[in-house]
């Protein structure tokens, strides 16, 4: 669930678009070509199923490049084929849990979008892209330099999710339209600060659009209990002086250790430690201002207040 600097790179099957679930969000179904020309092939080889997802992989679409593997070309990455054998292994579970899952996704992108417009009190335009992605990326947004923000969601990750998941990821990614929407992306040019903000505060918008949940299931959704979130609380002090050490770094390995979900790229923390510091500062301010207020924060007044406020929490114990 990242927010991509910039432009996203985002692999994508042919094209073949939906209708509208509303005026101003539309679900592109890029999958369902896919679908029906695996079942065409005439042979069962992993070479010839390899090449088959290469086609789709590879095709280019105007608003989103292609090929994005956890943010890195596939010909660069080295689990590339230990990935493709698992995706061949897959493609006959995910051909049946992707016509299963399509039409509660398209009920429950309706569903957050009315919700999370009705809070914010703003309209939502988007495109929201349904792909059989290669990625081990569950979803992306971006929403810099294309004239409308695009949601893509994983159907690999997707069908793995309970329709509670879907909706916590979709309210977190529906919110980074509209930090796009009133915002230009700050995760590129800060990349600590820019990403503390718009990943930490789309965690907290999350927990508006659908309060009730434990604290640890914004931040940790796709899990199925709190044991990393009781790591996170377990690291907190330390996790915020290493952010603040490296606050003003350009290193991706730095930036990594905080907004990965790569368990190895994270360490010494567990994977996305940042959205955790992120949304403890944002539940920290509406203590004493209205939590929708909070939420829509400009970057500069934020800027202003997050470092004082978090070395505050490293000394809270």
């Amino acid at each position: 669930m990242k927010l991509i600097m910039k432009i996203v790179l985002f692999s994508v099957t042919s094209i073949l678009f939906s209708n509208a679930v509303s005026a101003n969000i539309h679900v592109r179904d890029y999958t369902s070509q896919f679908i029906k020309d695996y079942r065409a092939l005439k042979t069962n080889s992993f070479e010839s199923k390899k090449n088959f997802i290469l086609k789709y992989e590879l095709v280019t679409v105007p608003e989103i490049c292609s090929i994005f593997f956890d943010g890195h070309p596939i010909p660069r990455d080295p689990r590339i084929e230990t990935l493709f054998k698992s995706y061949v292994a897959d493609l006959p579970e995910l051909v049946a849990a992707y016509e299963k899952k399509v039409p509660e996704i398209r009920t429950i992108v309706s569903e957050v979008q009315e919700r999370t417009q009705h809070l914010f009190g703003m309209k939502i335009n988007a495109d929201v892209v349904l792909s059989t992605s290669v990625s081990e990326t569950d979803a992306v947004t971006t929403g810099d330099n294309i004239s409308r923000p695009v949601v893509a969601l994983n159907l690999r990750e997707m069908v793995k999710y309970s329709n509670d998941d879907l909706k916590i990821v979709l309210a977190h990614e529906l919110f980074h339209v509209l930090q796009h929407q009133i915002e230009v992306d700050h995760s590129n040019s800060d990349m600590i600060a820019g990403n503390l903000y718009s990943e930490g505060w789309a965690t907290y918008a999350s927990s508006l659009v659908y309060p009730g949940y434990s604290d640890w299931k914004y931040i940790s959704y796709f899990t199925k209990d709190n044991s990393q979130f009781l790591k996170f609380q377990a690291n907190k002090k330390a996790i915020i002086h290493d952010i603040l050490k490296d606050w003003n770094s350009h290193n991706e390995r730095k930036y990594n250790k905080y907004f990965s979900a790569d368990g190895g790229a994270s360490k010494p923390f567990e994977p996305r430690s940042g959205y955790y510091i992120g949304y403890l500062a944002a539940k920290t301010l509406a203590e004493k201002r209205p939590a929708v207020q909070v939420a829509l924060i400009k970057y500069n007044d934020y800027k202003r207040q997050i470092k004082p406020l978090l070395k505050k929490m490293s000394e809270i114990s």
